[in-house]
């Protein structure tokens, strides 16, 4: 009888082993899935952003002729107006936050007046990337990407 218990306790034990290995390399798996993901995480915003709305709590101010701004791989940003003067910011995301850092322009007429802006994504059944970036004091832009460029 005793032998059965050592017997059944080894059989537990080694099953236990057996699990707890193949969910350590199913973790790894995991982890260096999410690794990939976060590295790929910021090549959406590469390319050139359209942006056509500016909102505060209650207010929403659509333009008529709108700046853009074109997010480059290699982390530099150059906002054009349509009178096609340009500011120059450097950038990045972390955590769902852009940070944008004005590199040329005038600090006090810039068009993004914080550095730190929440990103937010928008659903949309067009051909458009559309995101909201919110500052700390729940003002922000709306911002437009075609997904099927011309």
């Amino acid at each position: 009888m005793k032998t059965k218990r050592y017997f059944v306790k080894i059989l537990i034990l080694f099953f236990l082993i057996a699990c707890s290995s193949k969910e350590s390399d199913t973790k790894n798996i995991n982890d260096d899935r999410i690794r990939d993901k976060k590295e790929q995480s910021i090549d959406w915003i590469i390319g050139e952003w359209l942006i056509y709305s500016k909102f505060s709590n209650v207010n929403v101010i659509h333009c008529n002729a709108c700046p853009t701004i074109k997010f480059t791989k290699n982390k530099k940003g150059e906002l054009t107006y349509p009178n096609q003067e340009k500011e120059s910011y450097t950038w990045s995301i972390k955590n769902d936050q852009l940070y944008l850092s004005l590199k040329s322009g005038i600090e006090e007429e810039r068009h993004f007046r914080e550095d730190i802006y929440q990103i937010e994504f928008e659903n949309d059944s067009s051909d458009k990337e559309l995101i909201k970036l919110y500052s700390s004091k729940k003002t922000g832009f709306n911002l437009g990407k075609s997904t099927n460029p011309e």
